[in-house]
């Protein structure tokens, strides 16, 4: 039963997406999610009551998607460069899938949603890059590459994974993502410049 609750949800989320990535914040209308999502409008009420918590669980959705994946590296038993590669790898396929929606949003801007939930999300995404730290210093623990600012270059490296999507998108669209996971690694490690 609840895994059919989960589809269900997960259905009116990745709906709210699609519409609100076609249509924008002010167009879209919880009628259009139901219809898309194939359920009854009641339906959508009984797991959201209203456009914002709607929007706001689309957002929080996608955060804990990216925590989740990291988690799951940090907790691996991979070193070294595998370690960074499969990170980056992660870090691409989330931005691949999702980068329609996550070009809508910016630092304190998350559209349809109040400066509470802003600042709530906010923190989330510094969790995620909490996450990131880990996987970085772990990194420097098992590598002769010493990483000193921590919270910076996760940054960095994050950094370069949106830059690795505006590269797929604008320039090289085939490249696959184990080759642009190997090449925001080396660029991390050694620099654009060699």
């Amino acid at each position: 039963m609840s895994s059919n609750l989960e589809l269900t949800k997960r259905r009116i989320l990745d709906s709210a997406r699609d519409l609100l990535v076609g249509r924008g914040i002010q167009n879209l209308t919880l009628d259009e999610v139901a219809k898309k999502a194939g359920v009854a409008k009641g339906t959508l009420f009984l797991h959201y009551k209203s456009k914002e918590e709607l929007l706001r669980s689309a957002y929080l959705d996608l955060a804990y998607s990216l925590e989740a994946a990291l988690k799951k590296i940090e907790d691996s038993n991979l070193k070294g460069q595998a370690l960074l590669e499969k990170t980056a790898e992660a870090i691409l396929s989330y931005l691949d899938t999702h980068s329609d929606f996550l070009l809508q949003i910016g630092p304190d801007r998350f559209p349809g949603c109040g400066p509470k939930f802003c600042r709530e999300l906010a923190s989330k995404i510094a969790g995620d890059m909490g996450q990131l730290q880990k996987i970085l210093v772990r990194f420097s623990k098992s590598s002769p590459s010493s990483i000193r600012d921590i919270p910076r270059s996760a940054c960095f490296f994050f950094g370069m994974c949106r830059a690795s999507l505006l590269y797929r998108i604008f320039v090289h669209k085939g490249e696959s993502l184990k080759s642009r996971a190997k090449k925001v690694v080396h660029v991390f490690l050694n620099g654009v410049v060699n």
